[in-house]
């Protein structure tokens, strides 16, 4: 069958073979990976969402401006994405360096706050993002909000979803 030149029945040299196998498995796994995943798996579902913003370097008394119950705004695309659940103000804190001790320490500001904005809506999520009408809210993503009176950016820090449970 093999003969001294390493040909398979005098014609097809081995490496060939091996070489169009390899190609017929790396064809094989591409087809596999790139197939999208299953419809099921990936099939919108509708429910209540809570997602909270961090406002940071906020004067003292910014807080006075954001009404619980009111409807907040996407301020860059003027989308509705809720009503104002809840307020909550903190004491803005910044690195200092200590020079005696030779460390870094955390120290209040004054007159600066975090003010922390829970929205209460609506959202459509998936697998891969939740939306809450088409704007994308996740942890960590910069979200741009305004009401009747305030509006300013911060970053998406907690979100909760119960599905099912849409208005």
């Amino acid at each position: 069958m093999i003969d001294r030149r390493w040909r398979l029945f005098g014609r097809v040299s081995l490496i060939d073979v091996l070489l169009v196998a390899l190609f017929a498995a790396v064809i094989a796994f591409m087809i596999t990976i790139s197939r999208p995943a299953e419809a099921a798996a990936d099939t919108p579902q509708s429910g209540n969402f809570t997602f909270t913003v961090e406002l940071s370097c906020k004067d003292a008394g910014y807080e006075d401006n954001v009404e619980i119950g009111a409807r907040v705004y996407d301020n860059l695309k003027g989308i509705y994405l809720g009503t104002v659940r809840d307020v909550e103000v903190r004491p803005y804190k910044s690195l200092a360096s200590d020079q005696q001790a030779g460390i870094w320490r955390e120290s209040e500001v004054e007159g600066l706050n975090f003010v922390y904005v829970t929205v209460e809506g609506d959202a459509v999520r998936t697998d891969m993002t939740t939306t809450v009408n088409d704007v994308e809210v996740v942890v960590g993503k910069e979200l741009f909000i305004r009401s009747g009176r305030f509006a300013s950016g911060g970053y998406c820090v907690k979100t909760e979803y119960r599905e099912g449970a849409g208005r």
